[in-house]
This record gives C-alpha cells, structure tokens and sequence, in this order.
C-alpha cells in the first residue's frame, strides 16, 4: 500500500491549525484479523 505523503506535507515555515487539517485516514485494514495475518506473512522470525 502506498501513503499519499502529499496530502499531509506542510510547506516550510508555515503553521498548521491541526482543527482544520484532517489527520483522520482511511483504515489500512478491514479488520484486525487481515492485519495480523498480512503482518505476520511479512515479518521475518528467529
């Protein structure tokens, strides 16, 4: 999955006013489940 960054880059200098900045995205997962399997497929172990 790939992160948009440029809808959460801040230009240089300038402030950000977090009440009207959204910083709420879409879930990565549809459920804890399918996050645990997909995490422990791509995570090494020793």
């Amino acid at each position: 999955m790939k992160i948009k960054a440029k809808e959460f880059r801040v230009a240089e200098g300038d402030s950000v006013d977090l009440k009207k900045w959204p910083t709420k995205v879409d879930p990565v997962y549809k459920s804890k489940k399918q996050h645990k399997k997909d995490v422990s497929k791509n995570t090494l172990r020793n």
